[in-house]
């Protein structure tokens, strides 16, 4: 891994993209986009295009990280 790789990753992790993906409240077992995910504040499976988009949701809390 390269240094710029290296800072680049350590860029993403001090500020992750506000989706699904990064949200405390999306329920997935694999850490990506799941047809079974579900988000814990609305209670339902939000689709796989709105799961990918950055900032598109008021409610996204960041993973505790420990």
């Amino acid at each position: 891994m390269g240094v710029k790789t290296v800072k680049e990753w350590l860029a993403v992790v001090e500020n992750p993209p506000r989706c699904c993906l990064s949200c405390d409240h999306y329920l997935a077992h694999r850490g990506e986009w799941e047809e079974t995910a579900t988000c814990r504040i609305f209670e339902a499976n939000p689709p796989r295009e709105f799961v990918e988009v950055e900032n598109d949701c008021q409610s996204w809390v960041e993973l505790i990280p420990f």
